[in-house]
């Protein structure tokens, strides 16, 4: 398995991201379920189909945050070159046939893309 570089503030948000799913969504919806099979018949039980999905939902997250975490190899961007558009780096990205101008991002992993709303995953060359 390779290792996926990312800023130690977007494994902090992805840490976080997991916890908030197993430490409240897990038990929620666990609850939901139980209360959902109180009503009886599951196979016209709306409610129960809704939590079984919504508890397939997390379980499917949890595992690809937990994936995500074990491949994921934190990089201290101190140490890195500043002359350079490289990982963690902060750049504005401005485009010239658009309305939307200046828009402040920072080059990040695979592993880290998606956590936070400023971060993009750049493709060069």
């Amino acid at each position: 398995m390779s290792r996926r570089p990312i800023t130690k503030e977007g494994y902090e948000v992805l840490i976080k991201e997991l916890k908030h799913l197993k430490l409240r969504e897990r038990p929620k919806v666990i609850q939901d379920l139980a209360a959902a099979r109180a009503h009886g018949d599951l196979s016209e039980n709306a409610e129960y189909d809704a939590a079984k999905e919504r508890q397939a939902y997390i379980e499917g997250k949890i595992s690809d945050l937990e994936s995500r975490l074990s491949m994921a190899e934190i990089i201290d961007l101190a140490t890195l070159p500043r002359d350079k558009v490289a990982f963690g780096a902060k750049v504005v990205v401005q485009y010239r046939y658009r309305r939307r101008g200046a828009v402040p991002a920072r080059r990040a992993g695979r592993v880290e893309c998606g956590a936070a709303e400023d971060i993009r995953l750049f493709t060069i060359g």
